[in-house]
Parts: structure tokens; C-alpha cells; sequence
């Protein structure tokens, strides 16, 4: 069963965990930028599976511990 995370919990991580990121919204996906890395594979819909998120967070490098605090789903 796939587990889902709303994007305006998603965005006040990257806030606090990767404060100088950056989301925009490209024709099928949002782009997520933190320290010159970038992921493409944001999904735009209001919810979003917590894979993607996983992924996001390993691939920009942010913080999995101030992650984890927000989204407490990622430690499983």
C-alpha cells in the first residue's frame, strides 16, 4: 500500500531542512533545487507518494534527521 505525503507538509521541510531551495513547477513535474543539485521528479499533484520524497531528500542531499522530524513516515 503506498503511502502519500501532502506537497505543503513536503515544502515546509525543504524550508527548514534546505533553506535556500527552490520548486518549480515545469510542465509534468515540479523541479526541486538545493545546492546546485537538482530533482526532476516531483510530482504536481497536492499528494505525493513518499517514495518520491525519499528520493528527493537523498538525491539534494538534505538533512535526514530534520527530514525525518518532519515527516516522520520517512523512518520506515
Amino acid at each position: 500500500m503506498a503511502v502519500f505525503v501532502r506537497f505543503n507538509v513536503v515544502d515546509k521541510m525543504l524550508s527548514d531542512c534546505a533553506p535556500s531551495s527552490t520548486v518549480r513547477v515545469a510542465t509534468h513535474a515540479r523541479i526541486l533545487k538545493y545546492n546546485g543539485k537538482l530533482y526532476r521528479k516531483m510530482p504536481k499533484h497536492d499528494e505525493v507518494r513518499l517514495g518520491y520524497v525519499r528520493h528527493a531528500v537523498r538525491a539534494l542531499d538534505i538533512d535526514a534527521e530534520c527530514a525525518e522530524k518532519h515527516i516522520p513516515a520517512l523512518t520506515s
